[in-house]
């Protein structure tokens, strides 16, 4: 017997959930409903279920029919629109001139010049029949009223015109409030749109110039609407970054992730002014980033919204869990089985640390912006970030993600794999090839991939006749932090492979690069882009590929090694390039151990393998 439709078991209880036709999502405001049924008896989830069908059948039909009846705006509607527009405009401008800051004669002038261009700049776009600056006002004040809109039918033309004469009133009516002219206020609100279009046609006195730059002008900025959050948030976001840009390493480790958080919350939200971001649309952005899936922008060929990325993956997850229900219900599987494959049918979404960094780099926009005097108010992300419990929840709900150390036996496994096992020509440059040469040193040495693949010949070389991998920054190349730059022996292991004698070929040769084949990718302009792939394809075909062990694991592995020879935590750290944090090491002890322990240190490291050289080739086996 089939089981009840749209129920699903989360933990003891049932839970009913329906998706919500297309029609009438921006109705909902959600793609789906989602209840408790509030009991583990199954029958009792079957009654209550049904009745949830019968009431949303009859809802979904309503409003269906409804927004047929009402899918053309009628004359009234669109004056209604209008007027709803005209009232938000003039009160958001209102209230940024009553949180801005005191000003002078100079502020007033320049306040009432900015409004008399943008009457000007709009009077143009109508008469060239362009909307492009109408059309955000226009969708908010359809959102508000529920209202679908198709800014390219006929009455989406003739409704973003209306629109557009009124702001052009809208924008006298703020010049002469920006001089404390309020004749028009003791209007209804249909009146007002009325006047402010009448404003419209009354020339006002354009103010003088101000230079930019003078007192003046600063004043006018405070002043202006920007001051209380008026800025799209796009642009906020573009000040932020083109500030933390002055630093390299911002700008090569974190301005693609800042730009990646903007592009989603701008997709899911428009690019809304400051002021009318709320903590609800906080809270809203994190739940749909944690209905992505884990891999999201990874690829470039899914130019879906991010909306129907997170639809499509729950109607997936839904559509599977709902099978095996049915195959349950038949008895054609036990319940142990249907809850195993249940969690096997999971999709992998974006894990808590990655939603709260999203998270956290919006909030950091409006912060700047605060600190800008571009926002008054209250950072509308403060507390939409996942708490501890949360965190903790959302991880078990998702396949295990913590990056982990290889491990003694999976790393002689992949060093005993066809690129180490078939081994290179002895110390010829051509036997520059990274795929044999990174994984050993970051599994031996514990440098980052970046950090092997940037190397130039000359960064290898003797520091006080210890031969050493310099990690420096310098043309060509860059740092993660400040604690990367570095001077790390190199590994007995890789002295043995020929890493001495291949570095003074590629001189003679006249190389530069130590790895010259390796190119910058084009997704952040890092060696590590292209190569991060064929270090993956690599696992993959050797029956390797394990996504909690990657090449930066390696890392981990080389930390581990140390500290179960002894190795005392500060040098570990210091080997590694991270920072101590320690006062005494840090402050008393800021150069750290001399270069010939820092060797015999590294040369404790040891996963039971080995260079030998056979035939004219080096090949790495197990000790």
């Amino acid at each position: 017997m089939a089981g009840p439709t749209h129920v699903y078991r989360r933990g003891a209880a049932y839970w009913w959930r329906r998706r919500v036709p297309k029609a009438l999502i921006a109705k909902f405001g959600c793609p789906e409903l989602r209840f408790s049924l509030r009991t583990h008896i199954r029958r009792d989830a079957a009654h209550r279920a049904a009745r949830l069908r019968l009431v949303t059948d009859l809802a979904f039909g309503a409003m269906e029919q409804a927004v047929l009846d009402g899918a053309r705006l009628t004359p009234e509607g669109m004056k209604a629109v209008v007027d709803d527009l005209v009232r938000a405009e003039l009160d958001a401008a209102e209230r940024a001139r009553a949180l801005a800051p005191p000003r002078g004669p100079e502020g007033v002038a320049a306040a009432v010049s900015e409004e008399t261009r943008r009457q000007a700049a709009l009077r143009d776009a109508l008469a060239q029949n362009r909307y492009d600056s109408v059309m955000a006002p226009v969708e908010a004040a359809l959102r508000r009223a529920g209202l679908a809109f198709d800014p390219h039918s006929d009455d989406g033309r003739i409704l973003l015109r209306l629109a557009g004469r009124a702001l052009v009133g809208v924008h006298g009516v703020n010049a002469l409030r920006e001089q404390g002219i309020y004749e028009e206020d003791a209007c209804a609100p249909p009146p007002a749109a009325e006047a402010a279009r009448a404003r419209a046609a009354q020339p006002v006195a354009p103010a003088a110039p101000v230079p930019i730059g003078s007192s003046a002008a600063a004043s006018a900025a405070s002043a202006s609407p920007a001051a209380a959050g008026a800025i799209p948030i796009g642009e906020a976001a573009r000040l932020l970054i083109e500030e933390k840009s002055k630093s390299q390493s911002w700008r090569l480790n974190m301005r693609r992730k800042y730009d990646a958080s903007l592009r989603l919350f701008i997709e899911a939200n428009g690019d809304l002014p400051l002021c009318r971001v709320t903590t609800a649309m906080g809270h809203e952005f994190r739940e749909l980033l944690m209905r992505l899936p884990r891999n999201h922008g990874k690829s470039a060929r899914d130019r879906r919204a991010v909306h129907e990325i997170a639809e499509a993956l729950d109607e997936e997850e839904m559509d599977k869990v709902e099978a095996h229900e049915l195959q349950f219900n038949a008895g054609e599987i036990d319940r142990k089985t249907l809850e195993l494959r249940k969690d096997q049918c999971r999709i992998a979404r974006l894990g808590p640390t990655t939603v709260n960094l999203h998270v956290d780099r919006i909030k950091a926009v409006f912060d700047e912006a605060i600190g800008k005097e571009l926002f008054a108010g209250r950072n509308p992300m403060i507390g939409v970030r996942l708490g501890k419990r949360e965190q903790k929840n959302l991880r078990k709900s998702l396949p295990p993600a913590t990056r982990l150390p290889w491990g003694r036996e999976r790393i002689q496994r992949l060093f005993g794999s066809s690129v180490f096992v078939g081994g290179l020509p002895d110390g010829h440059p051509c036997a520059a090839d990274p795929l044999f040469w990174a994984p050993l040193a970051a599994a031996h040495m514990g440098l980052r991939e970046e950090e092997i693949l940037q190397t130039q010949v000359h960064d290898v070389e003797p520091v006080d006749a210890v031969p050493c991998w310099r990690i420096r920054p310098g043309p060509g190349k860059t740092l993660k932090t400040d604690n990367a730059e570095r001077d790390v022996p190199l590994q007995r292991v890789l002295i043995e492979a020929g890493f001495l004698e291949l570095v003074e070929a590629l001189k003679r040769e006249g190389a530069f690069w130590l790895f010259p084949e390796i190119d910058r990718g084009a997704a952040s302009n890092r060696f590590s882009d292209l190569f991060s792939k064929r270090f993956r394809t690599y696992r993959v075909n050797e029956g390797l590929y394990d996504r909690q062990r990657d090449f930066h694991a390696l890392r981990k592995d080389f930390n581990v090694a140390l500290r179960e020879a002894g190795v005392y935590w500060a040098a570990r750290r210091r080997l590694l390039g991270h920072a101590l944090d320690d006062v005494t090491d840090e402050r008393y002890d800021p150069e750290g151990e001399s270069m010939k322990v820092r060797k015999e240190y590294v040369d404790r490291v040891d996963h039971g393998l080995k260079a030998v050289r056979r035939d004219g080739k080096v090949v790495i086996v197990v000790a």
